[in-house]
């Protein structure tokens, strides 16, 4: 007898990871078009040497940074391997890199895949005084029903733990790091935040 649920859920996490069609989505979203506006006009302010994006996925914000100066880390290979095709001047790893060597990390929308013990080891390997963090308003924050839709699909998918920016924030607070700057996009509801580790 053929198991619908168990279809549905293959064939939802068959859509989340295709590249190609995560890719088509974010290009025709223009909150997410404007975030990538953003994000650059932030970045120009930002003097670092080396920037890792954690949780890169597609390489969608790789040509917000420097190509010599970037590095696009995720765990899916097949996410990687079309990064690598479609962004060839930049770099990209499906192998764990060490966050010493990076003055610059851009968690962007992705904590909230991990849990909050992973999120306090990621902190922990960031060295005082080299560290600016860039994240996206919280999923759960975030307002659209083409948001709402994309939790419901990761909660039947795969792990995901919805956070409120307190949440973080207060994480990131106890950890040692200061809010440097952030901004609010408004009716994109989508948040920026910059944190520098003291």
């Amino acid at each position: 007898m053929l198991n619908f649920g168990g279809v549905c859920k293959q064939f939802l996490l068959n859509c989340l990871d295709n590249p190609r069609l995560n890719q088509m989505i974010q290009y025709s979203l223009r909150p997410i078009q404007k975030h990538k506006t953003v994000l650059k006009n932030i970045l120009r302010k930002i003097p670092y040497t080396a920037a890792l994006d954690y949780g890169c996925g597609e390489g969608f914000f790789a040509d917000c940074f420097t190509p010599d100066k970037y590095l696009g880390f995720d765990f899916n290979p097949r996410r990687i391997a079309y990064a690598q095709k479609h962004f060839s001047r930049y770099s990209f790893t499906a192998r764990k890199p060490d966050f010493r060597k990076f003055d610059l990390l851009l968690f962007n929308n992705v904590w909230h895949h991990l849990k909050a013990a992973q999120i306090k080891n990621l902190l922990r390997g960031l060295a005082a005084g080299q560290i600016a963090l860039l994240e996206l308003k919280p999923p759960n924050e975030q307002r659209g029903i083409f948001f709402k839709l994309i939790l419901w699909l990761e909660a039947k998918t795969h792990y995901s733990q919805p956070r409120t920016a307190v949440f973080y924030i207060e994480l990131l607070r106890r950890r040692g790091f200061v809010l440097w700057q952030s901004r609010d996009l408004g009716r994109f509801f989508l948040q920026l935040y910059c944190f520098r580790k003291v």
